[in-house]
C-alpha cells in the first residue's frame, strides 16, 4: 500500500469518522476528516539508491458542531505529532504536526455552508 492509503487508515482509526483524500462525498455524516497531499520529496544517494521520503499532508476536520470539530482535530494532532513506527506498510521515522496559518483558505468545503473547520499539516519522514 502507499503512504496515502496508510495515512487514510490511520486517520480513520484515530477518529472513527468518514475520512477521504481530495474529495468528500455529499452523503457523509458530520463531522468528517478530509486530507490532501501537499507535496512529496524522495531523497536519493549519489549512487541512485533511495533514501528518506518526506511527504506533507493538509488535514481538515469539518462539521457543524465546533466543539466536536475541535476535539477531533486535537485528538488527531496529539496522536500524530512525534509519531514513530509502522503505519500500515509504511515505516514512519517521524511525523511533525503544525497548525495551518490564520489566513489558510479551506479547500474541502463551500465557504458558505456554515461548517466549522480545523486545519493542520502533517509532515512525514518515511522509508
Amino acid at each position: 500500500m502507499s503512504i496515502d492509503t496508510d495515512f487514510q487508515n490511520k486517520l480513520f482509526t484515530l477518529s472513527a469518522l468518514p475520512t477521504q483524500q481530495d474529495t468528500i462525498s455529499e452523503d457523509k455524516t458530520q463531522p468528517y476528516v478530509w486530507f490532501q497531499r501537499h507535496d512529496a520529496m524522495l531523497d536519493t544517494f549519489l549512487n541512485g539508491t533511495a533514501s528518506i521520503t518526506e511527504t506533507t499532508y493538509t488535514v481538515e476536520v469539518s462539521g457543524l458542531d465546533i466543539d466536536s470539530v475541535q476535539a477531533t482535530a486535537d485528538t488527531l494532532k496529539t496522536s500524530l505529532n512525534a509519531y514513530q513506527g509502522t503505519m500500515g506498510s509504511t515505516v514512519v521515522l517521524g511525523c511533525f504536526v503544525e497548525d495551518c496559518a490564520d489566513d489558510y483558505a479551506f479547500r474541502n468545503t463551500d465557504q458558505d455552508a456554515g461548517n466549522h473547520v480545523a486545519a493542520f499539516s502533517a509532515r512525514f519522514l518515511h522509508v
